[in-house]
């Protein structure tokens, strides 16, 4: 039976990991707690001395009501400068403490954590996992070839650390919206892409900086339409996209999509591009025409029968377990591990997640 593993947090929780938001706030130096707090007060979001570390939470909700006051200026007309200089204030702290998360947990991964014989007894070395973890810790359990990290890992030095995306930020501008977990996860896709390259450390960084100048581009709903190109290029383009575009099914594991231009034109648009892009990310943004790309997982989620769920609050990555669930179109069997004194409102709210697309009987398993 193919087995399935989605790990979350808890795993490393149940191992004894301090890997928790709680355990590491204490670890955040107060220039940048300071400059969090701060940034905080200023859009009148009050938190208590256990709140304020809940970072997804926050940075959602502080850049939400920071959007408020942009719209606000952008109607009166008033200096919009001052406002863009606001969200970078916000974004500095932010960002310092994904980097501090990074230095705390790379601490408690040395550690030695021992195998749980209620894991290694449902768990197989030959099953794949969606780890949104950081950590290398499952890789005591199974093959770390079958191991893909949807967050990305400590190893790689990028992680996700943001919120999911909602039609509430429909509007927003770009700076505000660079802690989606969806640009996050481009930008993870994008490095995972450059280092199969083979590129000396300051053109990799160079290549990086690229991608966040032309972000936009891929989130802006237009793809490779976006580009300034000549008058020339823009009718011949107009003219044959108008006559049928490829459609392609959206999803987030889904097969990546062109649109339909002749050989010839295709050519053209492509040596104006390589004008304003290098070639690594005209040659990147071409396989989805420069669209966010899927998430390349090589699993056969249909041939999936069994699924466990390994500390995963679920609703945090919805969009996304939504979308494997309804792919897993042969799954018999769902096991979701829970842990003594788990809060029995936060176990339905799974279970309830889960019976939104799957009509499977879960079974509990106690770590």
């Amino acid at each position: 039976m193919s087995q399935l593993i989605i790990v979350g947090n808890g795993f490393d929780l149940a191992h004894g990991m301090n890997s928790s938001f709680g355990s590491f706030s204490n670890s955040i130096s107060s220039n940048t707690k300071n400059q969090w707090l701060l940034a905080l007060k200023k859009r009148y979001i009050d938190t208590g001395y256990d709140t304020w570390y809940n970072f997804e939470i926050l940075i959602e909700e502080i850049t939400r009501k920071w959007f408020v006051d942009y719209f606000d200026i952008v109607v009166k007309k008033e200096d919009i400068n001052i406002i863009i200089e606001e969200i970078n204030s916000i974004n500095t702290p932010y960002s310092q403490i994904a980097k501090a998360l990074m230095d705390y947990l790379a601490k408690e991964d040395k550690q030695y954590y021992k195998k749980l014989d209620s894991i290694s007894k449902v768990i197989r070395e030959d099953s794949y996992a969606l780890n949104f973890n950081y950590t290398k810790l499952l890789k005591q359990y199974i093959n770390s070839k079958n191991i893909h990290y949807l967050h990305g890992s400590l190893e790689e030095e990028f992680i996700v650390l943001g919120y999911k995306y909602s039609p509430r930020h429909k509007g927003m501008p770009f700076e505000a919206r660079l802690f989606e977990k969806e640009i996050l996860r481009e930008v993870l896709n994008y490095r995972r892409y450059l280092s199969n390259k083979d590129l000396k450390d300051d053109i990799f960084q160079s290549r990086m900086n690229e991608l966040y100048e032309n972000l936009h581009t891929m989130f802006s709903g237009l793809g490779s339409i976006w580009f300034d190109y000549p008058e020339e290029l823009d009718n011949k383009m107009m003219d044959e996209t108008s006559n049928g575009v490829t459609k392609a099914t959206y999803g987030y594991f889904g097969i990546p999509f062109k649109t339909k231009l002749s050989p010839n034109l295709d050519r053209e648009m492509r040596k104006e591009r390589l004008q304003k892009i290098s070639l690594e990310l005209n040659d990147y943004g071409e396989k989805n025409d420069f669209k966010p790309q899927p998430i390349k997982l090589n699993i056969e989620l249909d041939k999936i029968e069994e699924l466990l769920i390994l500390g995963h609050s679920l609703e945090a990555d919805l969009e996304l377990i939504d979308e494997l669930l309804y792919k897993m179109v042969n799954l018999r069997a769902i096991k979701m591990f829970v842990y003594d004194g788990e809060n029995e409102k936060s176990i339905d709210e799974k279970i309830k997640t889960i019976n939104k697309v799957s009509d499977i009987a879960i079974e509990l398993v106690s770590y």
